[in-house]
Order: structure tokens, then C-alpha cells, then sequence
């Protein structure tokens, strides 16, 4: 849920270097969310079946997160990037 907030916050900034910034923040809080539910299943406190679909989830989420880091990355290096909402 943190992830979504700082993806819209960084976006509504309309800077770009701000949003890669709140896409990174968001990428370092899929990882901490990671930490969390793979400790869990370590101590035996989350079962096999959930830990494994929760996994595959979070590594969707994780890749298309890195993804748009990278695409918004050459957009900030090519200039193609429009700070109005016009």
C-alpha cells in the first residue's frame, strides 16, 4: 500500500527527478515488505502456500516497478519528460 502512495506522490510532483525519487523510495518499501513476509514464513508463521503466491506477486510488482525506474531514466536523459499538465 506505502508503494502506491509514493508511485502518486512522485508522480503529482510533475519533476522528474522527484518521481524517480518516490519510485525508488517505493522500490526500497517492496523490498522491506519482502524482509517482512519471508521472516514470517522463516519462523513458521505464514504457510508454504501463501508465502509461494505472495513471492510470485511481489516479484510482478518488483519488475514492473524497476521497468518504469528505467523508462522514466532514458525519458529524463532524452529530454522527452513534460513538467505541466498541459
Amino acid at each position: 500500500m506505502t508503494e502506491r502512495r509514493n508511485i502518486a506522490e512522485g508522480y503529482c510532483r510533475r519533476s522528474i527527478t522527484e518521481y524517480l525519487n518516490f519510485l525508488n523510495i517505493a522500490l526500497g518499501s517492496c523490498g522491506e515488505f519482502h524482509s517482512s513476509y519471508y521472516s514470517l514464513y522463516k519462523a513458521d508463521l505464514f504457510p508454504e502456500k501463501n508465502y509461494e503466491t505472495l513471492d510470485e506477486l511481489h516479484f510482478k510488482v518488483e519488475n514492473q516497478l524497476l521497468k518504469l525506474i528505467e523508462s522514466l531514466q532514458k525519458k529524463k536523459e532524452n529530454g522527452d519528460w513534460k513538467d505541466s499538465f498541459v
